[in-house]
C-alpha cells in the first residue's frame, strides 16, 4: 500500500537542504515561540515542534512552567561568544532546486531567492521534478545560532537519562528528542509544497500590489488534474484569508521558518526507531515515482539518520549525538549528495566520545577552517575536562622566507580596527602582518639602529615609530612610504615610547633622555617639550578624550596638557620602577605595578593614590582595567594573576599555575569581561574564566616570554607577540567550542 507524505515532511526536506537548519512547515503553531535552548519534539502528524522545557533558562522561568523539569534541573551557561546574530539573514525566501522561477526576470539559480522589490508582484513557480518546496518572506528574516560546541553536548549528555525519565514520568514515549541551538525567524511568509509528481505538474502564482507588509499578496494555482499543490500564508492571526496583505507592517519577527537543533540517538533503541521512520524522516531530494503511480511512496529517510547509521558502525558508542550543523560541515556546506552513506564511508570523518556517547570532531572543522589561513600548531590543555594536551591550530604571522635575523622585537602595536599588526625589530626594520591573512603586509625600512616602539594612529592610516638612532619615522600603512621624519630629539636620545592623541592630531614621544616632545602629526614640528622625569620614559598614554596625557618614568607618573605640554600633577608613591601603566576606560583613573610588588589606582584629576594592592610577591608587570572599570587585573613575576574591586581593594581571585616559576609578563581582558588573557615567561598564553578562577585554555607556540596580548575590536581573535620575534593569531570563536 502507498502512501502519501505529509506535506510538512516534503515541505522541509527539500528546504533543509540549505545552510538555515531545519525547514519549518507551521511556523505560528509552535507558540510561545521556538527558543534557543528549547527541548521538545517534533509532531508527527504536523511537524511542529513542542516545547517541554529550556535549559537555557532557570527553572523559575516562564519557559520552564508548563510541564515537570527533569530531576537534578540545571540552567546550561555557555560564553556569548559562540552566539551568532545575523539581521536581515534572508531578504524574501528560499526555493529548493527543482523549482523554477518563471516571468519575473530573476534568475532561479542565483541565490535561491525568488524576491523582487518592484511595487508590483507577479512571480511564477513551476516544479521541474515530482518534488520542490517554496518559502517567500514578508520584510526578510533574522538568525540567530549557537555554534557547535563542546559545552552543549556535554550537557547534552549528562542529563538526557533524566530527559527520557521525565518523559516516561509524563506518559511521552517512542519520540526523539531535539534541543534548538538556532532559528532564522520573519514576521510573515507564505510557503508551498508540491509533494508528487502529480502535484508538480501544476504551476503556482505568487502575486499582488505594493510591498510584502502593505499590499496584497496571493496564490493561485493553475488548473489540472491530479492532487494540487499545498500551500498557505500566516501567521494566522495577521491575515484573514490566504492572504499576508491584510495586517499592518510586522513588528516582531516571531515566526520561526528555519530550526537548527542536536538531537540524541540511543542504540538500544535505534532499530525500533529505523522501523518507525521516526519524526525527522524525510522523503529523499527529487525522489522520482513510476509515471503510472498516482500516489507513490515516499522513503522516510533524513541524511542525519545516515550519520547515526555510520556512528554506530564503527563506533562502540551506546550514544549518538548530531546536529544539522554535522551535515554542513561534512558536505563543506553543500547539499548533501544522493548517496550520503557512500559519501560518509569515502570521507570516513572522526568523531570524539563523551563516556559511551559518540559525535562528531568538533577540533577536525576547526583544523579544516584554520587551515584556510595557513595555521602553525600550538598546544592546547583543558584541564578543566582531563584531556592531555592537543594540537591547536593559530596563525603564526611571519614573513614566507626564512627568518633572516631581524633580532628582539619591540612590544606589538595593533591597529584600532584590528587588521594590522606591527612590531620593531634589532635589525632596524618594522613589519607590519595582516590578522586576517597572517601575511607580511609591510617590511619599513628607514631607521639607522634598532626600532624600540610603535603605534598607530586612531585613523588606522599611519604607523609611527621610534629608534635608538633618535628619530620618529611616520608611515603611510596603504602604500609603505615613509611620509614624515619627526626631527627634535638629541642625537643620544633613544626614542622608547610613542603615541597618538584620540583624534589623531598630535603625536608624543618619551625618550632615554627623560623628555617628553609634544609634535604635530600634520607638520612634524615639536611644540612643545615636558620636562620633570629624571630617567628614561617608560609609558606614554592619552586618556580617551584626549586632554590628559599621562606619562611614567621610574618610581612617579606625570600628568601633562596635551595642547601646550604643560605639567599638571604628580604622582609618587611608589618605591620601585613602574613597569606598567593602564588607564580606566572612562577617563579617571590610571593603575600602575611596579618592582615594589604593588599595583596602584590613581585619580587622574588630583594625582591621589586611591587603592594600594599589596598581594604579589614580586614585580607587578603588567595591569589592565576591565571594561566596566569596576576590576584591576594584575600580573607578577610571582607567577600569579590576579583580580581587584577598583574602589575598595578587595581581592576577587587570584589564579595560579602549577608552575611557580613561570612569572606573567602581560595581562588582558576579553572585550566582554569574562575571560583573562595571561602571557607567561615560557611562552605559553593562558586563558582564565573571571567567574569561576578556573583555567580555559593553555595555549603553546612561542619559545619565549609574551611580551604583548590584544583582543581584536570583533571579539573573536587573540593576537600575541613574543620575545621569539613572532607574532600569533588564536581565534577566540574556536577556543570557545570546546570550553
Amino acid at each position: 500500500m502507498t502512501t502519501m507524505p505529509y506535506p510538512w515532511e516534503v515541505y522541509s526536506q527539500q528546504l533543509s537542504q540549505t545552510d538555515c537548519g531545519r525547514a519549518m512547515w507551521n511556523p505560528d503553531r509552535a507558540q510561545p515561540e521556538i527558543t534557543i535552548g528549547d527541548v521538545g519534539f517534533i509532531g508527527q502528524e504536523d511537524g511542529v515542534f513542542r516545547r517541554l522545557f529550556n535549559i537555557t533558562r532557570s527553572p523559575d522561568d516562564p519557559l520552564n512552567q508548563p510541564f515537570p523539569l527533569p530531576r537534578d534541573f540545571q540552567k546550561l551557561e555557555y560564553n556569548s561568544i559562540l552566539d551568532s546574530n545575523l539581521t536581515n539573514f534572508l531578504e524574501r525566501g528560499l526555493m529548493s532546486q527543482n523549482v523554477n522561477c518563471v516571468d519575473s526576470g530573476l534568475n532561479a539559480q542565483a541565490e535561491n531567492e525568488p524576491g523582487v522589490d518592484a511595487k508590483e508582484i507577479d512571480l511564477r513557480f513551476t516544479c521541474q521534478k515530482s518534488q520542490g518546496a517554496l518559502l517567500f518572506l514578508d520584510g526578510g528574516a533574522d538568525r540567530r545560532v549557537v555554534e557547535r560546541n563542546d559545552v552543549w553536548i556535554r550537557y547534552i549528555k549528562n542529563n538526557y537519562s533524566n530527559w527520557i525519565e521525565l518523559l516516561g514520568s509524563i506518559g511521552i514515549r517512542n519520540i526523539e528528542l531535539v534541543v534548538v541551538r538556532g532559528w532564522v525567524k520573519a514576521s510573515a511568509w507564505a510557503m508551498a509544497v508540491w509533494p508528487d509528481q502529480n502535484a508538480a505538474e501544476h504551476e503556482i502564482t505568487l502575486s499582488g500590489n505594493g510591498s510584502i507588509a502593505s499590499g496584497g499578496v496571493n496564490f493561485q494555482v493553475s488548473e489540472r488534474s491530479g492532487y494540487p499543490p499545498d500551500y498557505h500564508v500566516g501567521p494566522q492571526d495577521r491575515q484573514d484569508t490566504t492572504s499576508i496583505s491584510d495586517f499592518s507592517p510586522p513588528i516582531a519577527r516571531d515566526q520561526c521558518v528555519f530550526m537548527s537543533y542536536i538531537k540524541v540517538v540511543d542504540r538500544t533503541v535505534w532499530s525500533s526507531v529505523k522501523a518507525q521512520a521516526g519524526c525527522f524522516s524525510l522523503p529523499p531530494v527529487g525522489g522520482e515515482s513510476g509515471k503510472n503511480d498516482a500516489i507513490h511512496t515516499v522513503e522516510n529517510r533524513d541524511p542525519l539518520d545516515d550519520l547515526v547509521d555510520y556512528i554506530f558502525w564503527n563506533t562502540q558508542a551506546q550514544y549518538a549525538i548530531v546536529s544539522d550543523v554535522d551535515l554542513e560541515e561534512l558536505c563543506d556546506y553543500e547539499q548533501p549528495p544522493p548517496d550520503f552513506p557512500a559519501y560518509l564511508r569515502n570521507r570516513a570523518p572522526r568523531f570524539d566520545m563523551i563516556e559511551d556517547a559518540a559525535y562528531l570532531s568538533i577540533f577536525d572543522n576547526i583544523y579544516k577552517s584554520s587551515a584556510l589561513n595557513e595555521p602553525t600548531y600550538g598546544t592546547i590543555t583543558l584541564p578543566r575536562f582531563g584531556r592531555t594536551p592537543i594540537k591547536w591550530p593559530h596563525v603564526l604571522l611571519q614573513n614566507s622566507t626564512p627568518d633572516n635575523g631581524w633580532g628582539a622585537p619591540s612590544p606589538a602595536a595593533l591597529s584600532k580596527n584590528g587588521a594590522f599588526v606591527a612590531i620593531g625589530h634589532e635589525d632596524c626594520g618594522l613589519r607590519v602582518w595582516n590578522v586576517n591573512t597572517g601575511k607580511l603586509s609591510l617590511q619599513l625600512r628607514g631607521h639607522h639602529d634598532n626600532v624600540l616602539c610603535t603605534a598607530f594612529s586612531p585613523d588606522n592610516k599611519t604607523l609611527a615609530s621610534g629608534s635608538s638612532d633618535s628619530t620618529v619615522l611616520m608611515w603611510d600603512i596603504k602604500s609603505g612610504r615613509m611620509k614624515m621624519r619627526l626631527e627634535g630629539h638629541d642625537r643620544a636620545a633613544r626614542v622608547w615610547c610613542v603615541a597618538f592623541s584620540p583624534d589623531g592630531k598630535i603625536i608624543v614621544t618619551g625618550c632615554v633622555d627623560a623628555m617628553i616632545r609634544f609634535s604635530s602629526v600634520a607638520t612634524g614640528q615639536t611644540y612643545a617639550i615636558g620636562e620633570g622625569h629624571y630617567c628614561v620614559i617608560q609609558h606614554l598614554l592619552f586618556i580617551p578624550d584626549g586632554t590628559l596625557m599621562i606619562s611614567s618614568s621610574d618610581v612617579e607618573c606625570r600628568v601633562w596638557d596635551p595642547r601646550d605640554g604643560t605639567g599638571l600633577s604628580v604622582m609618587t608613591g611608589h618605591t620601585g620602577v613602574i613597569w606598567a601603566l593602564c588607564c580606566s576606560h572612562n577617563g579617571s583613573k590610571i593603575a600602575t605595578g611596579a618592582e615594589d610588588h604593588t599595583a596602584r589606582i590613581w585619580n587622574i584629576a588630583t594625582g591621589e593614590e586611591l587603592v594600594t594592592i599589596r598581594d604579589h610577591k614580586a614585580a607587578v608587570w603588567s595591569v589592565q582595567f576591565s571594561p566596566d572599570d569596576r576590576k584591576l587585573v594584575s600580573g607578577s613575576c610571582d607567577g600569579s594573576i590576579t583580580i581587584h574591586d577598583v574602589y575598595t581593594g578587595d581581592l576577587y581571585c587570584t589564579f595560579r599555575t602549577d608552575e611557580l616559576s613561570c612569572f606573567v609578563h602581560s595581562v588582558a581582558w576579553s572585550p566582554v569581561g569574562n575571560l583573562i588573557a595571561g602571557g607567561y615567561g615560557d611562552g605559553t598564553l593562558r586563558l582564565w574564566d573571571t567567574t569561576n578562577g578556573k583555567m580555559v585554555a593553555e595555549l603553546r607556540g612561542h619559545e619565549a616570554k609574551i611580551t604583548s596580548i590584544m583582543f581584536s575590536p570583533d571579539k573573536d581573535t587573540i593576537v600575541t607577540a613574543s620575545y621569539d620575534g613572532s607574532a600569533r593569531k588564536w581565534s577566540m570563536f574556536d577556543i570557545m567550542k570546546v570550553y
